[in-house]
């Protein structure tokens, strides 16, 4: 997350994070723990995981249904 930060600079104001840790801690750290949770569980959002199932089982999935567009600032002590 530090570094998706730094490099979205007025420069490059846009940065990709995939979070590919099973821990989902870029996830918990980007989102929050309860937009997370509203975000998989709530509203059924698919994460990385069900696109590489979906993948190993011949099934067909839109990328573009996992991609959560919401910016990311920080502040000393906070992230949202």
């Amino acid at each position: 997350l530090g570094v998706g930060l730094m490099l979205g600079s007025d420069e490059h104001p846009k940065v990709l994070l995939i979070d590919l840790d099973p821990q989902s801690n870029l996830s918990y750290l980007a989102l929050g723990v309860e937009k997370y949770v509203r975000h998989v569980y709530t509203k059924k959002k698919p994460t990385l995981k069900n696109i590489f199932d979906d993948y190993f089982d011949g099934k067909q999935f839109h990328t573009r249904d996992a991609i959560i567009k919401q910016p990311i600032t920080a502040s000393p002590g906070q992230v949202w």
